[in-house]
């Protein structure tokens, strides 16, 4: 199965919807989603400038994730990362190596970038291990939230870098931006 990387803003409108499907049966939520679909859509395009998308097809999207630029702040100045987001795959395909390929795909488009790093949350560690991904422990927050800025953006019970060669700081990361 053959992975399409379509840079956000260009991504059509199904296939959006599609991603956003993907990405709710995913991770359920208890609330259902009332928006619109052109509310979904314009939400899905104006998350971040610069995110690529990974589509994986097979007559339905079967696979999605992305990558997407931020500047995160530490102890020894601000980096330039990309974020790994909505990594999932749907459930009958799940087991195939969908995700691997997706993850491959990420990644490489990571090394061909001019960020310094990837940084994602996950709650399976080990997936991310096999592609060279190391676990980190600093603390994370969010000094751009006016409400709750020392609160750790992420929900996840681990956060994660590629590669993991990577001089990665210690201290508290700023992350400069909602979780993802």
């Amino acid at each position: 199965m053959e992975i399409q990387q379509i840079p956000n803003a260009e991504v059509p409108d199904d296939l959006a919807l599609a991603a956003i499907a993907l990405e709710y049966a995913t991770w359920p939520t208890k609330k259902p989603d009332l928006r619109s679909e052109a509310e979904k859509v314009r939400t899905y395009r104006n998350r971040s400038v610069g995110r690529q998308a990974f589509f994986a097809f097979d007559q339905k999207l079967l696979g999605y994730a992305e990558i997407f630029p931020r500047v995160i702040h530490t102890s020894k100045g601000s980096i330039k990362i990309m974020g790994l987001g909505s990594v999932c795959v749907d459930l009958e395909a799940r087991g195939s190596g969908l995700g691997r390929k997706l993850v491959e795909a990420c990644f490489d488009a990571v090394d061909k970038s001019n960020a310094d790093v990837c940084l994602f949350q996950t709650g399976v560690p080990d997936f991310y291990k096999k592609f060279n991904g190391k676990c980190v422990t600093n603390v994370f927050v969010n000094r751009t939230d006016p409400d709750d800025p020392e609160k750790n953006p992420f929900w996840d019970d681990y956060v994660m870098i590629y590669p993991s060669s990577y001089n990665w700081p210690s201290g508290i990361i700023d992350l400069n931006g909602k979780g993802y």
